[in-house]
């Protein structure tokens, strides 16, 4: 009796580490399994830096970003959903936790789900920074961006669609 409750011990324990070891998940709508970090345990410092930032409703206007690395030149936003309309993703300096000047602006881009947006800055970073991508309509169909005399920021329930990144320059 001793040698199988032994043996049944020690499956379980093998058990339990095979459990550990594999971490847990979340189903996503879709089912699929979903590893978060807060399933993994407690989420560190660069968890919360490299995880996204969304905004805004994906039936209507949506974007997401992450931190990244950059030359400078440039900022990648990972999502842009603009539904009904055409529009830009446009990059601010942050400066003291406020926005500041527009220093780059994406192509037009459609109606629809666009990924990876590339923004080319007119105003290169040189040094590691927070920016903020705030999302435009088209809204005066000249198809040339011209805010503040036209192509408003999208709004969800009020707020502007807005997002920050933090951009790493080498």
């Amino acid at each position: 009796m001793l040698g199988s409750a032994k043996a049944l011990l020690v499956s379980l324990s093998a058990l339990g580490l095979v459990a550990a070891a594999c971490g847990s998940s979340t189903k996503t709508s879709a089912g699929k399994a979903k590893s978060t970090p807060a399933a993994q345990g407690t989420a560190t410092t660069a968890d919360a830096a490299m995880a996204p930032h969304e905004m805004g409703d994906k039936g209507s206007f949506f974007l997401k970003g992450v931190e990244q690395h950059s030359d400078g030149k440039t900022v990648v936003v990972e999502d842009a959903i603009l539904t009904g309309t055409s529009g830009w993703v446009v990059i601010h300096e942050q400066t003291g936790g406020a926005m500041g000047r527009i220093i780059g602006e994406s192509t037009l881009l459609p109606p629809g789900t666009t990924m990876a947006v590339t923004v080319s800055l007119m105003h290169p970073l040189t040094t590691s920074a927070p920016v903020v991508a705030v999302l435009h309509l088209e809204d005066n169909n000249n198809t040339t961006f011209d805010f503040p005399n036209g192509d408003q920021e999208a709004k969800v329930g009020g707020a502007v669609v807005e997002i920050p990144i933090q951009v790493n320059v080498p």
